[in-house]
């Protein structure tokens, strides 16, 4: 029994030294390793020839090298053909996505900021097929969606696998309809993706979840917003402080998930918002009162029988109807949650 092995080359190695040895035998871990091993330096020892794909050639992606190795193929229902290869000059190892060869082997995302700082986002291949795309400037949409993320988003590196993620949870009890409707069109119109809300943490959360390490940066470089335990650096970023309307669709996005409508005796109305971060909380209460409402920010000490702790946090009340009904008005407050519960 003959044992034919491929090269890349075209040509082919032939091994014979289990011509009487059994397909048990061929499998034990000592006589696969020499296998690989024989395999590997007779690959090496090809010449490396040129590469060419839909008539341009290919070259090493870090260096620029003609002299590279086919090392192997496989298929994607997304990419297409995937082709990996390495290089003879500099080892670097890379792959060629089928699908996104006629689109150009690099595709940046470019946005202009000020008279001369710009940023630069290289897109991944999984990236590009979802098309994923960013604003080129701030609007009243992209301010509302992060105070979106300042109240239910959270942004994460895993270390480990390398991977960039956002998550974004409410409670299912009066959030689902605000998440499929008004949330996922507007990640649509934003970064054309298509996101599918369900339920998450044993049923306990509902929202989406995504890996992208280009949204991430955009979102944490471009934007500002943190990275990681969010309530140390939690603030409105300082790209929507430049402008009045933007800070009030900041707040009307905050508002939608972490703040909520209280009537107290006598029909009283107050609106309450509450947050970790008690810097945060002054800030937005300081931006109310510039912008003509009467705020009251405090402590909140809770003691939790389940854990047996005592959590701090920090609220913000806007009490009254007139200023319920100049928030309505000039923040746009209670999509979701305030004006389902307007008792006028």
């Amino acid at each position: 029994m003959n044992l034919f092995i491929n090269l890349k080359s075209g040509s082919n190695l032939i091994l014979s030294p289990f011509r009487h040895a059994s397909l048990k035998a061929i499998r034990e871990p000592s006589l696969v390793m020499i296998m690989k091993k024989l395999t590997f330096q007779m690959i090496n020892k090809v010449e490396s020839i040129n590469v060419w794909m839909n008539g341009e050639e290919i070259t090493c992606l870090k260096c620029d090298s003609n002299k590279i190795i086919r090392k192997g193929t496989r298929k994607s229902e997304n990419l297409g053909q995937v082709q990996r290869y390495q290089c003879k000059d500099c080892k670097y190892r890379f792959s060629i996505y089928g699908n996104l060869w006629d689109r150009g082997r690099y595709n940046n995302q470019i946005i202009k900021y000020g008279d001369n700082k710009k940023f630069v986002f290289l897109l991944t291949p999984k990236e590009r097929i979802n098309g994923l795309e960013f604003p080129q400037k701030v609007t009243e949409e992209l301010a509302y969606f992060c105070g979106f993320m300042a109240g239910d988003g959270s942004i994460g590196y895993r270390a480990d696998k390398k991977e960039y993620w956002i998550k974004c949870v409410g409670n299912p009890k009066d959030e689902v309809e605000y998440y499929d409707s008004l949330i996922k069109s507007l990640v649509k119109q934003l970064f054309n993706i298509d996101i599918e809300p369900k339920l998450y943490d044993k049923n306990k959360d509902y929202g989406f979840s995504l890996v992208s390490k280009s949204l991430v940066r955009y979102l944490t470089d471009f934007i500002e917003l943190p990275l990681g335990k969010k309530y140390d650096d939690l603030t409105i970023p300082k790209i929507i402080r430049k402008d009045k309307e933007f800070i009030r669709s900041f707040i009307s996005g905050l508002a939608d998930t972490d703040f909520h409508l209280a009537i107290k005796k006598r029909d009283y109305p107050v609106i309450i918002g509450v947050s970790k971060s008690k810097s945060f909380i002054n800030e937005i209460k300081d931006f109310l009162e510039r912008d003509g409402f009467k705020a009251y920010a405090y402590e909140r000490r809770q003691f939790d029988k389940r854990t047996n702790k005592i959590y701090i946090t920090y609220s913000i009340e806007i009490s009254g109807r007139e200023n319920l009904k100049n928030g309505l008005m000039k923040l746009d407050l209670g999509i979701q949650k305030i004006s389902k519960n307007l008792i006028c």
